[in-house]
């Protein structure tokens, strides 16, 4: 059940989907709940017009870091998001539970590489998500740097693309689950335990601009 701010008048504004879906009278058929999550943005935007109060919007960042890397992205990404209003709730898969994910309008998930894949503790994490099907997501993930070779050579992103599935298989098991993909973005590590490379906070900038215009 949702209960927004005070309206000008003094009364609160109930959502009459939560109301209706929350009725113990039975309990929600699938069409309800697959586009629960979907009606229900739509509805707190609605309801914010009309109290005159301005839409914020609140992300889950769901992150699987190791060497800290990844928290260093996240810290920084909610730097970004707080200066244009938004809430970023940061939080390891260890201290979440895949089927009991907190009410938000955006979920981001965010994993290191490893052999070019997600790590094995975010792939069984993403696979025990519960979502409604509609509900946007976005990925920023770390992953390793590109080196020379012997002969000096360094892989171009074509070269990385065909080893590199990190985005893909994460896009897969969600997309499969009937989410939708808002933006996904990538910040490079030099080494396996760090640092992260030269202007990484720029595109976690540039992320965030993207996510910000998603709102809208």
């Amino acid at each position: 059940m949702t209960l927004l701010p005070p309206a000008h008048d003094g009364r609160s504004v109930l959502l009459l989907e939560d109301l209706r879906l929350c009725s113990p009278t039975r309990p929600p058929r699938k069409h309800e709940r697959e586009g629960h999550g979907r009606r229900l943005t739509r509805q707190r935007r609605a309801a914010r017009s009309r109290t005159g109060l301005q839409f914020t919007m609140k992300i889950e960042y769901l992150h699987a870091s190791k060497y800290g890397n990844g928290v260093t992205v996240a810290e920084e990404f909610s730097r970004q998001m707080a200066a244009q209003g938004v809430t970023v709730d940061i939080h390891h898969i260890r201290e979440a539970r895949p089927n009991e994910l907190p009410l938000a309008d955006l979920y981001l998930f965010s994993s290191p590489g490893r052999f070019g894949k997600p790590i094995g503790g975010m792939r069984r994490f993403l696979r025990k998500v519960e979502l409604p099907a509609g509900t946007r997501y976005a990925i920023l993930t770390t992953e390793a740097a590109p080196h020379a070779d012997r002969a000096g050579h360094v892989p171009s992103d074509e070269e990385m693309a065909k080893w590199q599935h990190v985005r893909p298989i994460m896009n897969e098991i969600l997309q499969r689950k009937g989410l939708v993909e808002v933006a996904e973005g990538k910040v490079q590590v030099t080494g396996i335990r760090g640092p992260l490379e030269e202007g990484w906070q720029q595109k976690v900038a540039a992320f965030a601009a993207r996510i910000a215009v998603s709102k809208r």
